[in-house]
């Protein structure tokens, strides 16, 4: 469900759909299309919901539904629906990382850190490891106002996995926070030498978290036009807060149906 992959996504959920109307994962699929790709998302709803109907314990049907009621604020209405995944798989790390993720976005920080810590503890029973649960509690203790903490969970992130671009997107606008500009600016270039077509929207967020608000801007809305798909997180993306009073954030949103 990505570039040149999303034409394909769309035919192949139409030729399942068309085979048989009651495959719950179809529809969920059709409906993380429509959220995340197309951005339709009371569309994407109607398909969840109709994929819970026909697989109302199905973890990751809850997950991606949870998904798309935060990516548009509502987090009283998906948080629940993200706990529930949770509930009915606990051995998931993926379900406790998007809880814990979208906590971080709800502004619930020590819920998120909680939540966060438990699914690296899973993750490491399973023998997997993995960067992005560290910067985002790196994200957190940023938020709760420990810079020194804040930025050991930065480093953390990146050294488990330095090639990750998204890991350093975070890397860098943690770097840019705590008042360590020249390492953030330093690894903003290592960055951009990559080329990071398919990262205009964190690209985006590391500008911001370096005060290049209009660089930051600049990204977002190639982005928007390239339908990156991780733009699904433009109204509720906790390193978007430094561009709340930009007039062109405003309208990028406004281009999304998030305002």
């Amino acid at each position: 469900m990505a570039g040149d992959r999303i034409p394909a996504s769309r035919t192949a959920v139409a030729r399942a759909l068309a085979l048989d109307d009651d495959l719950a994962e179809a529809h969920m699929v059709k409906g993380l299309i429509l959220h995340r790709c197309d951005w339709q998302w009371l569309e994407a709803l109607v398909e969840f919901k109709k994929a819970l109907d026909l697989a109302p314990y199905n973890f990751a049907v809850h997950q991606a539904y949870g998904l798309c009621l935060s990516d548009r604020g509502f987090f009283a209405e998906g948080l629940p629906e993200m706990q529930t995944a949770v509930d009915y798989d606990p051995l998931s790390y993926t379900a406790r990382f998007g809880l814990g993720v979208t906590s971080v976005h709800a502004r619930r920080f020590d819920f998120a850190i909680d939540q966060l810590e438990q699914g690296i503890a899973v993750a490491k029973a399973a023998g997997v490891e993995i960067s992005r649960p560290y910067s985002y509690l790196g994200a957190c203790w940023l938020m709760k106002g420990d810079r020194e903490k804040a930025y050991r969970y930065y480093q953390e992130g990146l050294a488990r996995q330095p090639l990750d671009p998204q890991t350093l997107c975070h890397f860098i606008f943690g770097a840019g926070q705590t008042g360590r500009n020249h390492e953030a600016e330093l690894k903003m270039g290592h960055l951009l030498g990559l080329n990071p077509s398919n990262l205009q929207f964190f690209t985006a967020l590391a500008f911001a978290g370096l005060g290049h608000l209009q660089r930051s801007l600049d990204y977002l809305e190639a982005a928007l036009e390239a339908r990156d798909t991780d733009m699904v997180l433009a109204k509720v993306h906790l390193y978007c807060q430094p561009l709340q009073q930009e007039r062109r954030y405003q309208t990028v949103l406004q281009r999304m149906r998030l305002v």
